[in-house]
């Protein structure tokens, strides 16, 4: 029985065979009677002559494509391996990350902590080196002088490193529907060329009227996301930290919100708190 050793040459082939071993003398002696002396269910090699031909191997090969072919229907695609998003600006880790902020009644400070506490990096306040007054109508006059001047008020706040930094945020109130003149001040003193340039805003309840577009101007060179805006005091109104408690909370909450859509937050890396 020429084909029995054929066969044999395969190792898959093998399970069956073993079922069909003779187990006893008079099996072996019905066998080979059946199909000759040459049939041996032991050899582990065949004889030359009974190699395995051309047309049997083109047979097992398309066999066996056959069932690679059944077994990758069975599967499924494979999905390749997703790739880190280019367009990602910075790290969660705080790396790069500079966060500059004036504030007056604290509302912008709060929000400027809440994105501290969710990226880390470098929480600095803009400081003059001569202090506004705190009386509210003498502060309103002078600002609005300075906006008519275009004058701009000198800094105490120095950034050591800049070039440290590849993403700065830049938090401001809105004063006179515009952007205050020490935020100007810091955006003259500072080249932000080729940087990653986030501002972000909190106002009486009417906007941000030309801030943002007076921070693209100036700092024309670097690359502008989109900002973040919410309500929080109203000075004149004697209402002055609006964002605690509740409130920094829900505000907290759009702060994840709006970190995550401009891509320098991800789900799994939101801070808890506030």
């Amino acid at each position: 029985m020429a084909y029995c050793r054929r066969w044999y040459a395969y190792p898959f082939i093998r399970p069956i065979q073993e079922t069909l071993k003779p187990t006893s003398a008079d099996d072996r002696s019905q066998t080979k009677e059946s199909y000759g002396e040459d049939c041996s269910f032991n050899c582990l090699e065949p004889a030359d002559h009974h190699r395995p031909t051309d047309r049997m191997k083109a047979f097992w090969m398309q066999k066996s494509a056959l069932l690679a072919v059944f077994i990758a229907a069975l599967l499924g695609p494979v999905s390749a391996p997703a790739q880190p998003r280019a367009e990602a600006v910075a790290s969660s880790d705080g790396d790069g990350v500079l966060i500059v902020y004036l504030s007056r009644t604290g509302n912008t400070e709060a929000v400027a902590e809440i994105i501290h506490r969710q990226l880390g990096g470098d929480l600095v306040a803009l400081e003059l080196e001569t202090p506004y007054p705190e009386d509210y109508d003498a502060i309103v006059a002078q600002v609005d002088a300075e906006n008519e001047t275009g004058y701009l008020p000198p800094l105490k706040t120095e950034i050591e490193n800049p070039g440290d930094y590849d993403t700065v945020f830049l938090g401001f109130p809105t004063w006179d529907m515009a952007l205050p003149p020490p935020m100007k001040s810091f955006l003259h003193g500072n080249d932000l060329g080729g940087k990653a340039v986030i501002p972000f805003n909190t106002n009486g309840g009417y906007g941000i009227g030309s801030s943002f577009r007076t921070v693209e101007e100036l700092a024309s060179d670097a690359r502008i996301l989109e900002g973040f805006s919410v309500k929080g005091g109203l000075e004149r109104d004697g209402i002055h930290l609006a964002i605690e408690g509740d409130r920094r909370k829900e505000v907290a909450a759009k702060v994840i919100e709006w970190l995550r859509k401009i891509q320098m937050l991800s789900s799994r890396d939101a801070a808890g708190g506030s």
